[in-house]
């Protein structure tokens, strides 16, 4: 969840390859690919190139996730 967390903050294209057997990856994986918000590939299918180009069709994660000032703005406020 974190590294997802990560990839939208940084607005980039994501290739996610859930850990077999990590249940909470690859439940999140298959919902993000479900959105077409990232490409979600298990380990023994993994092809980098099928992969990237299937990520040049993404909304990405940034157009899902509303940006969120709050932290930021706390901080100046303080």
């Amino acid at each position: 969840y974190s590294t997802v967390m990560d990839l939208m903050k940084l607005n980039k294209r994501s290739v996610l390859i859930p850990t077999p057997g990590q249940t909470e990856q690859e439940y999140l994986g298959q919902i993000l690919q479900e959105r077409q918000q990232a490409c979600c590939v298990a380990q023994k299918d993994f092809n980098f190139q099928r992969a990237w180009e299937a990520t040049e069709q993404l909304t990405g994660l940034h157009h899902y996730f509303a940006e969120d000032h709050s932290l930021q703005n706390a901080i100046q406020n303080l």
